[in-house]
């Protein structure tokens, strides 16, 4: 189990313990009855202590640290393979991605002239009829 599991289980219990003492403590329990709360607060504060030490082999992260800094850094190198006909492919997409030439030149204007806001109707179908509408026509629907 890596260190930031031991850590996030660690405070997982911690929590649980917090909130069972404090179920314990509103209900207004005797101290007996807190042994889970002892419990729990037990098991995370070992997680957290643990996570502290290499449990494999005993050891502080600050000197697992230390050995892996005395250690030559093996060089990593990822060797990418790609299939004969995917050149193709690059080669196409490379010609995609160049930029777009921008012309400067006016937009043409067109011939019909633009039309005033005032001269722009819209036709919309009145709604249906709704059963049981007791309103009237023309009417606001307010009762009385």
């Amino acid at each position: 189990m890596n260190q930031e599991s031991r850590t996030l289980l660690a405070i997982t219990f911690l929590l649980a313990a917090l909130f069972v003492a404090m179920n314990r403590i509103v209900d207004s329990a005797p101290l007996l009855d807190y042994w889970l709360a002892l419990a729990l607060f037990l098991i995370g504060a070992v997680l957290a202590l643990s996570s502290r030490y290499d449990l494999a082999r005993g050891l502080t992260h600050e000197e697992v640290a230390a050995e892996a800094a005395a250690a030559p850094a093996l060089p990593r190198v990822q060797v990418y393979e790609f299939p004969a006909g995917s050149a193709r492919q690059l080669n196409a997409a490379a010609a995609a991605s160049a930029p777009l030439p921008i012309d400067d030149a006016p937009a043409a204007q067109s011939s019909a002239p633009d039309l005033a806001l005032n001269a722009v109707t819209i036709d919309e179908p009145a709604p249906p009829p709704v059963e049981g509408d007791t309103t009237k026509e023309g009417g606001d629907g307010a009762a009385g």
